[in-house]
């Protein structure tokens, strides 16, 4: 374990995790259609990319996100602005916790063993979309056979 890496891309316009709406008449929580939508097109995007079973040890992340650049920008801006950082909205964290919803039960068992996480946001004058890597990092012995198996000295 520990050497274990998968890449790939996920095309589309992202938006990021909303919370919770509650209905005043029922009380109930209901989040976005669009949401349900988007989780699945970055999970059909991923599926090829999936190892055999989750993940469960600790896991770094490292998630590019290329976003459009907006029409509304004057043509010298929209000019110079790929690569450069993306600020305001969708939040970057937002996104990231959009992201990792979608691949959790797939790639990893929960977000909680995301033990090291990068994330950046910039104009795309390409495709929009989220470059993601993951990768399987050592995990603590849980025994103290365990560490002695792998070299731990007595």
């Amino acid at each position: 374990m520990g050497d274990e890496s998968i890449s790939f891309e996920v095309t589309g316009t992202l938006r990021g995790w909303t919370a919770p709406s509650f209905s005043r008449k029922t009380g109930h929580a209901y989040k976005p259609n669009w949401e349900r939508v988007q989780r699945e097109s970055i999970q059909a995007q991923a599926m090829p990319h999936r190892p055999t079973d989750p993940w469960t040890g600790p896991l770094a992340v490292t998630l590019m996100f290329q976003v459009p650049i907006p029409r509304s920008w004057a043509r010298w801006r929209r000019e110079v602005a790929p690569g450069h950082p993306a600020v305001g909205k969708p939040d970057l964290d937002n996104m990231v916790k959009a992201v990792l919803d979608a691949l959790k039960g797939m790639f990893f068992l929960d977000d909680t063993q995301v033990a090291s996480l990068m994330a950046s946001n910039h104009y795309s004058a390409g495709a929009p979309g989220v470059r993601i890597g993951l990768v399987q990092m050592d995990a603590l012995p849980a025994t103290k056979a365990d560490w002695l198996r792998r070299g731990g000295a007595e």
